[in-house]
């Protein structure tokens, strides 16, 4: 039967017409393009693809490193970038929330002025040397020591730390400071390294650059130098003995380049895969469809401070405020920051605790400020084509200092236009970025500061706006302000749990600022990331400086693969 079947398909071709053969070949197309569609969506609803094992991802910056430590690192971007592949603190910065890293446990005393910290035991460095207690007080103790000029002193300075075993450590603390846990999130140097390196050579060891050893998800393979024995890459390979699962890529390649457009060219020509930061100014040109820009939310404001001190004719409010309500904040970020940043009202920003939106605010308004000038007892005269203020034989004048970059020198082209417009004289001042500790903020040789402040984990405004941190060491109160009713705000709140409190503190604190206006709060800058779409994983959304974009990296991955789910129906 079988056979007379096979024989009657067979001749099926020799007595069907052209037109007949042409609609059955379709037909049965058809039916294999119809099966392979069942097919394929029965395999994908029945597997899903998960990240595997390798690949290898290059990214481009702009800038070069100096010393690849944790108690330095800070100073220098690229080295922070880097020191957060290598190294892993007591606790990390994850979306705006501080959580455990190399710590297991924490308590705190009744008084609330001792922190004891349980240190995971499977931590290793990546010379196969264990983390014990005694990296974490040699740490500590090394960037507590004044000679060395570690940017963590101001941090951890007064703090008393103390092995208690090999996996315990306590901090006393001179006063309660509730947030401290989210100082602790720099990484640990291992103490059998750098226990022998006198302190005065620190800063310039070759361990910073050549060989920086910490526990991290990521370690030194190799670095290539120019002719100059400048560090032009460090590839970056995965370490299989990290404690948590280790990372997914194989390796992460950085390449470093003199300035952002030599950086982009080398993305053009696929020599990387994506860009540490983008300038607004050119946005545009590296979004592809084979990129992504994400856009991070930083924990960071920038503001004009005003020194008082410095310029006299700042020391009326009413003059501060006339130059508040004349800077259009909508258009600031709009072209200035080409919409990379949202409008801010004080030193507590949105999603923090304490924000307040009522806060009183100082809309555009250049009519108001012309109006609070006069009020002031300037008289408005013409000088040339343009218009100024005067008082007795003095000129309304205010120096607009910033750093050299091209982000603050786009908002202080933008202030200034918007001042000289009521009639303030302008007169602006650029500093490079190596310059501007020492030349600048150090003596307090300014009018008017434009600058970002990062507010860190939490928003302890302590160290801006207390009147102690004017005339310490390092200290950041970049307006010199001074007022007993915030000084006592600002101690009270950081001794306080209870959130609910130490919120109400703050709310009250911003209301102060708000009235006295010594400084203009502009906007929260958003940073912009791009990286190529063959890479998956990335999930961060807030960031408090540029290194935390790491802080999933264990997650990036770019190889897949397809499991298969068994599912069983009723």
């Amino acid at each position: 039967m079988n056979s007379n079947i096979y024989k009657k398909i067979k001749i099926i071709p020799k007595i069907l017409t052209y037109k007949e053969k042409i609609v059955l070949s379709t037909l049965a197309a058809l039916a294999l393009a119809s099966v392979a569609f069942i097919g394929m969506k029965w395999i994908n609803r029945h597997s899903v693809f998960l990240a595997k094992n390798g690949g290898t991802y290059i990214e481009g910056a702009v800038g070069s490193p100096k010393a690849i430590n944790p108690i330095f690192a800070s100073a220098n971007e690229i080295d922070n970038d880097i020191t957060h592949l290598l190294f892993n603190g007591l606790f990390k910065n994850k979306n705006d929330e501080i959580v455990p890293d190399i710590a297991t446990g924490l308590t705190v005393s009744e008084d609330k002025l001792t922190y004891t910290v349980k240190i995971r035991t499977d931590a290793i460095f990546h010379d196969l040397v264990p983390l014990t207690a005694d990296d974490v007080v040699f740490t500590v103790e090394t960037a507590q020591n004044e000679t060395i000029r570690s940017s963590l002193y101001g941090t951890l300075h007064g703090v008393k730390i103390e092995k208690k075993d090999d996996s315990t450590v306590a901090f006393t603390l001179q006063q309660p400071f509730a947030p401290f846990p989210s100082l602790l999130t720099f990484g640990i140097l291992p103490k059998h390294i750098w226990e022998t390196v006198p302190i005065e050579a620190m800063r310039f060891a070759e361990a910073n650059i050549k060989t920086p050893i910490g526990t991290g998800p990521f370690k030194i393979k190799r670095f290539k130098t120019n002719s100059l024995g400048i560090i032009k890459s460090y590839t970056l390979a995965r370490n299989e003995t990290y404690f948590q699962k280790p990372p997914y890529l194989n390796e992460i390649i950085i390449k470093f380049y003199p300035d952002s457009q030599t950086a982009i060219d080398a993305l053009k020509n696929k020599n990387i895969d994506g860009l540490r930061s983008v300038p607004s100014s050119y946005q545009a040109i590296v979004t592809t469809k084979k990129t992504e820009l994400t856009a991070l939310s930083l924990t960071q404001y920038s503001a004009i401070f005003f020194n008082s001190e410095h310029n006299k004719q700042l020391s009326d409010v009413r003059i501060r405020k006339a130059l508040a309500s004349s800077i259009n904040k909508t258009e600031l970020v709009e072209t200035a920051l080409s919409g990379n940043g949202v409008i801010i009202d004080s030193p507590i920003l949105p999603g923090f605790l304490g924000f307040n939106p009522s806060v009183k605010k100082y809309p555009y308004n250049p009519e108001e400020a012309e109006k609070l000038i006069a009020e002031a007892g300037w008289k408005k005269i013409k000088t040339g084509e343009k218009i100024a203020w005067q008082k007795g034989d003095d000129i309304l004048k205010v120096g607009l200092t910033t750093v050299d970059s091209l982000e603050t020198n786009s908002v202080l082209m933008f202030v200034r236009k918007q001042w000289e417009q009521i009639g303030v004289t302008v007169a602006p001042v650029i500093i490079p970025k190596e310059e501007l500790a020492k030349s600048v903020i150090e003596p307090r040789d300014y009018d008017a500061l434009l600058i970002g402040n990062n507010v860190g984990n939490d928003p302890d405004p302590y160290a801006f706006w207390h009147s102690s941190q004017i005339e310490v060491s390092g200290g950041v109160n970049l307006a010199l302000y001074k007022n007993p009713k915030v000084d006592a705000l600002l101690e009270e709140a950081r001794k306080l749990a209870d959130r609910g409190e130490r919120a109400r503190k703050y709310v009250a604190f911003q209301d102060i600022i708000a009235e006295d206006m010594p400084a203009i709060f502009l906007y929260n800058p958003t940073y912009s990331y791009l990286q190529s779409k063959k890479l998956k994983g990335f999930t961060t959304t807030a960031i408090t400086t540029p290194a935390d974009r790491f802080n999933n990296v264990e997650e990036w991955y770019i190889k897949t693969k397809r499991k298969f789910e068994v599912r069983i129906t009723k």
